[in-house]
């Protein structure tokens, strides 16, 4: 049930049709996130074996009111480099303020600090 501030899609090639949601609505404002937290994370990756790494993805993010909650609305994408027990590195902060819906790139070069067990917070 794609909205405009939810995709109906991934960005892979076919087969690929899966995307991370918080909520399959009927339209848009219905059962999003606001004042609340929504997180996934990826799978731990080994990269000890790396000096230097590339990270490639696409993220989808709208945000329709900017300032209508009093927690705010933000969205951030961060990496850990201990398994997931912290995550000092952030990639990507949109802070509550008024974007457009749709998918976007993000890439990063993730040097020796960062290569021992890596995992992804979108």
């Amino acid at each position: 049930n794609p909205t405009e501030y939810q995709p109906g899609d991934d960005t892979t090639p076919d087969p690929g049709v899966f995307a991370w949601i918080t909520g399959q609505n009927t339209d848009v404002g219905t059962g999003d996130v606001d004042s609340g937290i929504s997180a996934s994370r990826s799978g731990v990756i080994d990269l000890s074996g790396h000096d230097h790494v590339r990270l490639d993805l696409n993220y989808f993010h709208g945000q329709r009111d900017a300032g209508d909650d009093p927690s705010g609305d933000y969205f951030r994408i961060d990496l850990s480099n201990d398994g997931g027990a912290s995550f000092p590195v952030n990639l990507l902060l949109i802070g509550d303020q008024t974007t457009p819906a749709l998918w976007l790139p993000k890439a990063s070069r993730c040097g020796a600090p960062m290569m021992r067990s890596s995992r992804v917070l979108p």
